[in-house]
């Protein structure tokens, strides 16, 4: 798959079910709080916890690069965070670039 391919976007509250999917997958707990997801042909394959930092990938796909951008865009949103306001305003504004 190439690069552009991938969509890093926010989670929103309802899709818990397919965070925890991702989190079933690699063995690590849910995460909690605003988080950022990577898809990839429509399909959540890794997702970063906003404040902690946490990752969840899915083994069964390559996710390298999905992490790499969400790190990327979870410290574009945080390094513009400052005392603009709350994050998960931040979050909505910010995200969806990616």
């Amino acid at each position: 798959m190439f690069e552009h391919d991938l969509t890093v976007r926010a989670a929103w509250q309802h899709e818990l079910d397919v965070l925890s999917g991702l989190a079933g997958l690699d063995g690590r707990p849910r995460g909690v709080g605003h988080v950022l997801v990577a898809e990839r042909g429509g399909l959540a394959i890794a997702a970063i916890a906003l404040t902690s930092g946490s990752v969840l990938t899915d083994r069964h796909h390559d996710t390298g690069e999905a992490v790499r951008r969400l790190r990327e865009r979870r410290y574009q949103i945080l390094r513009q965070g400052g005392d603009v306001g709350p994050a998960w305003s931040l979050l909505r504004r910010l995200a969806p670039a990616g």
